[in-house]
């Protein structure tokens, strides 16, 4: 994905551009095949359209929390990260898929441009008896481990659920050879990619695989936070009361094809794949995108049997107000808002690296994610983020340890030993080290400065 922002770039194109340019079909991919995918599963043209905005316009409760007072419902639109779909205050953890997962995580965007054409062509593969599909299915998703692991795991659960729906209609060679050729093909070339990235991870002690019940609802005590239904019943909505009648209206197929979901719900409840509780809904939203078509499907049968079109109307409405309301104030959120990540001396900062550092010149700054000697200047730093990849296995301690000691304790054979060539003293680190800024300020001498930070260079 960076590899593409590159050259983007190097046709011409401005950064902006660059990152929203193979954005734009994986946007249209994750779109489009979840509505074909709701259209070919109900049949229905209006149940699609209505999963389509249960889904990504869905939300729980969590607006009610804002009702209580104008300034508190005022506050979604003022507040930094304040909205009914993201108030850890209260345990509401279920974020719009659009504004907290598609836009800025770019892996499950990914992920999902290419999950959802898969789930697609399962269902015709294995609910609709179209066999002749399974090698398009297996080159779709060959790279899938790579783009989003969750979504490749979520995957090889709806077809080991679609597996025994098969064996279940009575095994027969032309049925049984298309679903090995599907397991050998995949099988090799996901454990090639696998083996020395994420089954390592998962093995080396760092946390990365064991036990941990309802998600981000249960703590380390095995205590929960909030009752467990009432837990899902305040972050989903309508959707999850809907479930049960919902599943007993369904056709066997749509049943089979749920039944895959329900297996994910049950591993994403009980296992936890990474050191983050949290990562684990990127499991929990492939169960959640089959529970909303199932919901679909159930609202418009009701209020198709509904004979006063204003009564219909209305319900139907209602529904929607309840199902979707918190989204939509965190979508108006979204576009309101005013962050900014760098400000105009961040700005000037990076400008200035671009022209007077050299490409592999090291800086010793503090570990934001958004420091502008990294994510502007694209220099490499002594230590970034934990939060970019300690949650997939890889151990930061020696660098960060390095970066504390250079700001609070620093010296020059350890400056010599990481062979640091910059070091940059802004308010990042100010916030987090009890930096002192006075020794490097004796010894060398400041190589660029501005209101918002100084840089030294190292000798």
């Amino acid at each position: 994905m960076r590899d593409g922002l590159q050259r983007f770039v190097v046709l011409g194109a401005d950064l902006r551009t660059a990152y929203l340019l193979p954005m734009l079909p994986a946007f249209l991919s994750v779109y489009g095949m979840f509505w074909q995918l709701a259209r070919r599963v109900t049949d229905s043209i209006g149940k699609a359209c209505l999963a389509f905005y249960l889904f990504f316009m869905g939300s729980g409760l969590g607006f009610v929390y804002f009702l209580g007072s104008a300034d508190s419902f005022a506050g979604i639109f003022t507040g930094f990260y304040t909205t009914p779909t993201n108030f850890v205050e209260k345990n509401i953890e279920w974020v719009n898929p659009i504004v907290d997962l598609l836009i800025p995580q770019r892996a499950t965007l990914f992920g999902w441009c290419v999950l959802l054409p898969a789930v697609y062509l399962l269902w015709r593969f294995c609910y609709e008896g179209e066999r002749r599909l399974w090698p398009w299915l297996a080159a779709l998703v060959l790279p899938l481990p790579l783009l989003h692991t969750h979504s490749a795991l979520a995957l090889v659960l709806l077809c080991l659920v679609g597996g025994v729906y098969t064996l279940a209609q009575g095994p027969r060679r032309k049925t049984l050879l298309p679903w090995l050729g599907l397991a050998a093909v995949c099988g090799a070339a996901w454990l090639c990619q696998m083996l020395p990235t994420v089954l390592a991870q998962s093995l080396d002690g760092q946390h990365m695989l064991r036990l941990h019940f309802n998600w981000i609802n249960g703590q380390d005590d095995g205590t929960l936070r909030d009752n467990y239904f009432w837990f899902y019943i305040k972050n989903i909505g309508l959707v999850y009361l809907l479930l049960i009648p919902a599943f007993l209206r369904a056709k066997p197929k749509q049943r089979w094809l749920y039944g895959g979901g329900l297996a994910i719900l049950a591993l994403a409840e009980f296992v936890v794949f990474q050191p983050n509780n949290y990562d684990n809904n990127k499991l929990l939203y492939v169960w959640h995108i089959l529970g909303c078509i199932l919901a679909a499907q159930l609202l418009v049968d009701i209020f198709a049997e509904v004979r006063a079109l204003p009564w219909r109307a209305l319900g139907l409405a209602a529904c929607c107000f309840a199902g979707m309301f918190g989204s939509v104030l965190t979508v108006g959120r979204e576009a309101l808002s005013d962050y900014r990540q760098w400000s105009a001396d961040d700005m000037a900062l990076a400008v200035y690296i671009d022209e007077n550092a050299g490409s592999d010149a090291l800086f010793l700054t503090s570990d934001s994610h958004v420091t502008p000697v990294f994510a502007l200047a694209g220099r490499r730093i002594l230590c970034g983020s934990g939060s970019y990849v300690y949650y997939h296995g890889m151990d930061y301690s020696a660098e960060y340890n390095a970066m504390r000691a250079l700001y609070e304790t620093p010296d020059e054979d350890t400056l010599a030993a990481w062979d640091i060539g910059y070091a940059v003293f802004d308010s990042s680190v100010y916030a987090k080290f009890a930096a002192d800024e006075s020794w490097y300020a004796a010894r060398y001498d400041v190589w660029y400065e501005n209101a918002a930070c100084r840089v030294y260079k190292i000798k």
